[in-house]
């Protein structure tokens, strides 16, 4: 995650990043015990460590909002669930001040804007979120209803409604996108605001799992009809410690539909296996998915074992998920080919991107 400097300022943010991450577990514990000194709270130090990690990729890439939109979504969650607002204000004041005392003046003036961004963000009070559905979609009302009976837990009643849509000539893209994605997102928004409870959303996750596993006969045609793109072979999945396989699965369907051969790996994937499958696929494209800015650190380690086996290192790599719509050069930085903000988009980079290192070779 952490490269080579190129100036005095990008040394001190390497400088202050790699100091973050050696000191996580250490930092975190004084917090807990400067917020409460008889009782130290646990639950203050995981919050902590899970910041800690936020502001060490946010330092290391020079992209403090990867660190501000984790400290304010916190918030909301934490507010949701019965804290105090000014809680967390006062626990990134509290690690300022530890930060402060154990950087070197180069170093916190690597994090100090991040720590900035985050407390200006914390005065602005936000402490809800307003529904994730976007009325201007042409499907929002779909994706609404859609929402609704999986909260009825009638997966009969939903499998119908996905069907009855298609059958009427719906776009498999536009269902994935505006259908599937925007639940999931509102089910998210849910989920952090307290209005659902975890097993709700990992309930309705497995059903919406279960429908693209309904549409898999028109996303994988019989093997006879299908109008394949020679050398397009392609792998997707989720890095080590990533359960939020789902993404990677659209994304792998919408390379099917166009025409490509795909192996979605599932989530989680150890990447040595992921390497043994990229060889033995002969994929030209792997697609690498993360929800939550602590695994980027991992994904880059994917990256890096890509490219140093000599018959995956030419293999385009594209990356995806909620970090990097947050800094949209931060796919540079973990090492990849490039980055996409939708499934569709994802397909067309990657051809793009194929055909590109194929003329070059």
């Amino acid at each position: 995650m952490v490269g080579e400097p190129a100036s005095r300022a990008a040394s001190a943010a390497v400088g202050a990043a790699r100091w973050l991450r050696t000191n996580r577990l250490r930092v975190a514990s004084r917090v807990a015990v400067a917020m409460s000194p008889k009782a130290p709270n646990r639950d203050v130090e995981r919050f902590v460590g899970r910041r800690l990690d936020e502001l060490y990729v946010a330092v290391a890439v020079s992209a403090p909002r990867l660190f501000v939109d984790g400290v304010s979504w916190a918030r909301v969650g934490l507010v949701a669930r019965g804290a105090a607002a000014q809680e967390v204000p006062f626990c990134i004041t509290t690690l300022r001040t530890i930060l402060e005392s154990g950087l070197s003046d180069e170093h916190y003036a690597a994090v100090e804007p991040a720590l900035n961004a985050a407390e200006q963000a914390l005065a602005a009070r936000r402490t809800n979120l307003p529904c994730s559905f976007v009325k201007a979609s042409p499907h929002a009302e779909l994706a609404r209803e859609y929402l609704q009976l999986l909260f009825t837990r009638d997966v009969g009643r939903v499998r119908r409604l996905v069907l009855e849509a298609v059958d009427g000539g719906m776009a498999l893209d536009a269902l994935y996108l505006d259908v599937f994605q925007a639940a999931q997102r509102e089910l998210g928004r849910l989920w952090l605001v307290n209005r659902i409870r975890p097993a709700d959303e990992h309930y309705c996750t497995a059903v919406t799992q279960q429908m693209l596993d309904v549409l898999q006969p028109r996303v994988f045609p019989p093997r006879q009809d299908r109008a394949r793109i020679p050398a397009r072979r392609m792998v997707a999945t989720t890095v080590r410690g990533e359960p939020h396989e789902l993404g990677a699965r659209m994304v792998a369907d919408f390379f099917e539909m166009a025409g490509w051969e795909t192996l979605f790996l599932g989530g989680n994937m150890e990447v040595e296996g992921l390497v043994e499958a990229m060889i033995r696929r002969r994929a030209r494209v792997v697609v690498l998915s993360v929800s939550q800015v602590r695994h980027l650190p991992t994904l880059a380690d994917y990256i890096r074992a890509i490219r140093r086996d000599l018959k995956t290192r030419h293999t385009v790599v594209l990356v995806g998920g909620y970090p990097f719509d947050l800094a949209p050069e931060l796919w540079r930085h973990v090492g990849a080919d490039g980055t996409a903000r939708s499934a569709s988009d994802a397909v067309a980079l990657g051809e793009s991107l194929l055909e590109r290192r194929l003329s070059e070779r």
